[in-house]
């Protein structure tokens, strides 16, 4: 099993023309995003215009979670309206 990750910094409000994180193997058994600094929501999309996805800012616990499996993407964007550390855990 082959695992990728990555921790990301993000500060835009709406998401960037090209991806935050090109995947290094096109499916993927498990995706994990990790709301690392709970100062903002962040924002997940797999084609640069839908969200499909947030991982909450929570004030019990500076980091919030959420998790796909089985995804055929290669490409992730990520969005929020102040900085905000995404860490991203994909397994293979």
């Amino acid at each position: 099993m082959a695992t990728y990750s990555k921790v990301v910094t993000i500060s835009n409000a709406t998401y960037n023309t090209a991806p935050d994180i090109h995947l290094p193997f096109p499916q993927a058994k498990r995706i994990r995003f990790c709301n690392m600094s709970g100062a903002n929501v962040a924002f997940i999309s797999f084609d640069g215009v839908t969200d499909a996805g947030a991982v909450l800012n929570d004030v019990k616990s500076p980091s919030s979670a959420q998790e796909w499996q089985w995804q055929f993407i290669e490409k992730i964007w990520l969005r929020a309206a102040g900085a905000t550390q995404v860490q991203v855990i994909v397994e293979s």
